[in-house]
């Protein structure tokens, strides 16, 4: 039936009251929505939302199918739904609100409809992902999100809205693959929200989000560059927040505090840590106690200030970062899931408080609160720092108590760290993480209990941390810096020069591999500095010297100048210079080192821990001036310097003797310009105060004994005669005391003996043949530990007096011990052969019988041999003598002895470096008489050795070493011109002044006509034929009484 014009009125008015319906249920459909979402009782949201979808429902129905507010009332209808499945977790409903949303988006007919569609679409998606944790929901929500911005044209209302909605899901997704991409277009969009934004209080907090996502990068990049993005993008938003009733959020302040926190970390400016402190107590002062967020930033200030107190070492900070992370732990109860760090966190602190005060209560507290958290429920990688944590104290006790099982089980929680890192899967910087840390136990156990397999698996360690991390990665360089740290400690502890090769290539390749520009390179500069003077020292090597100062001036010139570590760099040029001038004795890097050690010192103001030592170092300084330059003002202004560096010692101090010795020397220097006594009498009190602070395993204990013997015989010819005697012995005996001192290197046992021969010469003393005796046998010493032949033979070359042997011998001939000159001669002609056949004297033949006993020998002295070098790297500001590195020394040179006696327990080698006695050298005379001659400078004559009889002594007065020099120059004559009558003279002089006197005593005593000798001359005699030497006569030869064999060393004969 066709309508009519009544019916259509009727019509009107029904639709136009059905209408009015609708609008009035979907205004209440959103007033019961907004009372719902501001209603801080959520607990009826279910039933809630119910009557708000069933009230936007009955509106759906009443309005007209082609009503634009239909789309409206969709949209709303979805919304609730998607809101419903946050309080129902009901995935059916959550799926039917992203059905209704795709409808709506193909519904939409505006483009506000569109955007509003794809915007709530978007979090839908993300609310999906929350549930399921599938990544691919993340990435639909970003795709749809990337289509609102899009319609928004990137400007306008919508604009901003879609941009904190992609960066946000951008910024969910990084989290989720660590994918840079993400983070990136996340900054990306975050500047471009900036650029949108009028409103103050928006703008503020999208400053403090693009800050944080600069934060997260710099985590992940290392890149200083963002580090700083961030703390000025942050600061900007502070500028405004200063300005504006709205507050910057405090999550954001947080994240400022941490930045600075990471810049000290890497640049070590104390301004820099302040500011950290500062702005996490800041962003605490406006974070609610009840925000999850106010624990976590409790937990930043403890860290903080304990990182404070570690630099400054100021107790109130200590104190105050404990009471902070206690705090945080209020926050987290047993079962929350941030209680393990924060109980990790705690107990790093109260491991400081015990390793710097003693407090051994709270070391044990530490480890139990480690414990704790081991114990708890948490995240992998809160795990992986309390197993860490963990470890570290253990250590600690263990450095305490010397309890075995603390520092097993150190290394039992780092092997458990990586075996987590690598049974679930980590990355592999995460994996290279977790090697580091068992590499770094592993290594720190050596230098406790000196196994060198600890320090073997920490470099291969270190090497397979290198493996993980790819060329250009920033961490790269830290890693490969703690591989040349750990190849340098093994050159410390064995020697082997490739070892140091190694360190320093390492150290180069660290210089190269650091992301930063050159100026933030010093510390890495001072450390390959310092190795290369270690290569300096131990070759000689002048151009070391050079690159070492060239060094040590680009770490103190890119060094800021309030680092911490800026006194100790110019501490280390100084040092280099002065090392350079005690080779090239330039008085210019003289001066130059005075000058940077007081650089040095002015930042090193009263109070400060390590003034002494620039002190000090000034005052050695001064000492070597004078001694260049013989300025009387050098030696009162370092004795000044010498008691003011006392004065801020005490007793008790590890280098107070160090202090001590020093102010004695410079006392000496100036007894030696006004001969006042009282200076002698004073710096002898000063070697015995140093003496009681010093452990008798000490190596400067030797030392000292000797300068205190040296004084006394200065005093004793400074003294009536009537006190002479006392003071000689007393000096004397001191010197047999230093040379038998049992962990002196035998370098300096062999030097004291030296010095311990001449004084006794000079004072006509008894003990001259028992220091002979010591100096032969410390030399012999010297020899066969020494690492290398060229070693031994610069030894030979440089220290040892070619006469020494032969002075010696001729001393036990004076004082009628022709068997002890028969020892000494022995001695001196077998050091000589070694020197002649570049032969490492007896432990070749150890080696022969006995490798590994050979290799044992040559590993702990090569150990003793390094430690001792780094007991006297006294002018390095980190060098610091403790009671471990001296009972090491102690224990290496016990554990030597206990080797040496394992040798002379094997057969033919009872006699290992100790001096053959001469009744066996007398045993080799049984197949004929065995002649030595022995040239000294004092005399020559001729020592005559039989089987039975005590050796006989001929003097030889027509012999003297000027004549054989002169001889010596005649025989090289002859034998480059080939002259046979040069040569024939030479052989009648040598029968003439030396042979015939030899034969006649020989015929005397009964030795028949042509009967075998053995000759065996030494010193200059040894370069002569004298098996050949005869009374040579124009047309004929008479015939020898005897015949004549020539003889390396005795012990080759009874060999034979």
């Amino acid at each position: 039936m066709p309508e009519t014009e009544s019916n259509l009125k009727r019509d009107d008015d029904e639709i136009s009251s059905e209408e009015r319906l609708a609008k009035e249920l979907h205004q209440r459909g959103n007033d019961l929505f907004s009372q719902l979402m501001k209603n801080d009782d959520k607990s009826n949201a279910t039933e809630s939302l119910t009557e708000v979808v069933q009230t936007y429902q009955d509106a759906l129905v009443r309005y007209s199918p082609t009503h634009p507010s239909r789309w409206t009332v969709r949209s709303n209808l979805a919304a609730c739904y998607a809101t419903m499945f946050g309080f129902t977790k009901d995935l059916t409903v959550l799926e039917g609100a992203i059905s209704m949303q795709r409808q709506l988006l193909d519904m939409a007919e505006s483009t506000s409809d569109r955007i509003t569609a794809l915007t709530n679409l978007g979090i839908s998606f993300e609310a999906r992902y929350k549930h399921l944790k599938l990544v691919d929901d993340i990435t639909e929500a970003i795709s749809i999100h990337t289509e609102a911005l899009e319609c928004s044209g990137y400007t306008g209302p919508h604009s901003k809205m879609c941009l904190d909605n992609l960066t946000k899901e951008l910024m969910a997704r990084f989290e989720i693959t660590g994918c840079l991409d993400d983070l990136d277009a996340a900054i990306r969009h975050r500047r471009l929200a900036l650029s949108e934004i009028t409103d103050e209080a928006d703008r503020i907090s999208s400053l403090g989000w693009l800050g944080y996502y600069w934060y997260i990068r710099f985590e992940h990049s290392a890149n200083m560059d963002d580090l700083k993005e961030s703390i000025d993008v942050l600061h900007e938003a502070l500028a405004l927040d200063e300005k504006s009733s709205t507050k910057l959020h405090h999550q954001h302040i947080n994240c400022l505090g941490a930045g600075y926190m990471a810049r000290f970390n890497h640049s070590g400016l104390i301004n820099d840590l302040t500011n950290s402190a500062n702005y996490f107590r800041r962003a605490l002062s406006v974070s609610n106690p009840t925000d999850d967020l106010h624990a976590s930033i409790l937990n930043n200030l403890g860290t903080s200030l304990h990182s404070l107190y570690t630099a400054l070492k100021n107790k109130d900070d200590l104190y105050e970062s404990i009471m902070t992370i206690e705090r945080a732990l209020d926050h987290h109860p047993l079962g929350h899931p941030k209680r393990a760090s924060t109980l990790s966190t705690l107990a790093t602190s109260l491991i400081e408080l015990f390793v710097d005060f003693g407090d051994l209560k709270s070391l044990d507290s530490a480890i139990s609160l480690n414990e704790e958290a081991l114990g708890a429920s948490m995240k992998e990688e809160d795990q992986l720092m309390v197993l860490n944590n963990l470890s570290h104290g253990l250590y600690v006790r263990h450095e305490h108590s010397r309890n075995r099982s603390d520092i097993d089980r150190a290394i039992e929680l780092s092997r458990e760290a990586v075996q987590i890192s690598i049974n679930f899967g980590k990355h592999n910087n995460n994996l290279a993480k977790t090697y580091d840390n068992l590499a770094s136990s592993l290594s720190s156990r050596f230098q406790v209990l000196g196994n060198i397999s600890d320090l073997q698996e920490s470099i291969k360690l270190h090497k397979k941390v290198l493996e993980l991390i790819p060329h250009g990665r920033p961490s790269r360089f830290t890693s490969i810096a703690r591989l040349a740290t750990a190849t340098m400690l093994r050159f410390e502890n064995i020697g082997a020069m490739e070892d140091l090769e190694e360190a320093i290539a390492l150290k180069r390749e660290a210089i190269s591999a650091h992301p930063g520009p050159q100026s933030e390179k010093y510390g890495l500069f001072d450390s390959l500095a310092l190795a290369l003077n270690i290569r300096a020292d131990k070759l000689g090597t002048v151009q070391d010297h050079d690159e070492v100062i060239a060094l040590h001036h680009l770490a103190v010139i890119n060094c800021p100048e309030e680092h911490l570590l800026k006194a100790s760099m110019f501490n280390n040029l100084a040092t280099a210079l002065f090392t350079r001038y005690s080779h090239a004795k330039n008085a210019q890097d003289l001066d130059d080192s005075i000058a940077y050690h007081h650089d040095a010192l002015n930042l090193r103001p009263e109070g400060h821990p390590l003034r002494w030592k620039s002190l000090n170092n000034i005052g050695a300084a001064l000492i070597a001036r004078f001694q260049n330059l013989g300025n009387t003002e050098d030696i009162l202004k370092s004795i000044e310097i010498f008691l003011e560096s006392i004065n801020l010692t005490t007793p008790d101090h590890p280098e107070f003797s160090l202090v001590v010795l020093n102010l004695a020397a410079v006392l000496y220097h100036r007894f030696e310009l006004t001969r006042n006594i009282t200076d002698l009498h004073s710096l002898i009190d000063l070697y015995f105060i140093a003496m009681q602070k010093l452990p008798k395993a000490h190596p400067d204990w030797s030392n000292i004994i000797y300068e205190i013997a040296h004084k006394y015989l200065i005093i004793c010819r400074m003294s009536p005669r009537t006190d002479r005697e006392y003071l000689e012995e007393a000096a004397f005996g001191l010197m047999e005391e230093a040379t038998e001192h049992p962990t002196t290197p035998p370098i300096r046992r062999f030097t004291t003996a030296l010095r311990w021969v001449q004084y006794a010469h000079k004072h006509e003393h008894r003990s001259h043949l028992l220091a002979y005796k010591h100096c032969l046998t410390a030399l012999d010493r010297c020899l066969v530990f020494a690492p290398s032949i060229e070693a031994q033979q610069a030894l030979l070359s440089n220290v040892v007096p070619k006469s020494l042997a032969s002075d010696a011998a001729f001393s036990a001939i004076s004082e009628g011990r022709m068997d002890l000159a028969i020892e000494f001669l022995e001695q001196g002609r077998a050091i000589l052969w070694a020197r002649l056949n570049g032969y490492r004297h007896s432990l070749q033949e150890v080696r022969s019988v006995s490798p590994e006993v050979a290799d044992r020998l040559e590993s702990v002295t090569a150990s003793i041999e390094s430690l001792s070098f780094s007991l006297d790297a006294k002018q390095l500001d980190n060098h610091i003598l403790n009671a471990d590195q001296i009972g090491d020394n102690r224990s290496l040179c016990d554990e030597r002895e206990r080797i040496i006696d394992d040798i002379r327990r094997l057969e033919g080698f009872s006699n290992f470096l100790r001096p053959i006695p001469y009744s066996s050298l007398q045993e080799a005379a049984k197949e004929g008489p065995v002649v030595y001659i022995n040239a000294s400078k004092h005399g020559v004559a001729a020592l005559i050795v039989r089987a039975k009889e005590m050796p006989t002594c001929v003097p030889l007065p027509l012999a003297s070493v000027e004549s054989l020099e002169e001889l010596q120059i005649t025989f090289i004559e002859a034998k480059e011109t080939h002259s046979q009558r040069l040569m024939a003279n030479v052989l009648r002089t040598l029968w003439k002044d030396i042979a015939s006197p030899i034969v006649k005593w020989l015929l005397s005593l009964g030795i028949k006509f042509m009967s075998k000798i053995w000759w065996c001359p030494t010193s200059i005699l040894c370069q002569f034929p004298l098996h050949a030497a005869g009374p040579y006569k124009k047309g004929g030869w008479m015939k020898k009484p005897a015949e004549g064999r020539f003889l390396n060393t005795k012990a080759e004969l009874r060999r034979e």
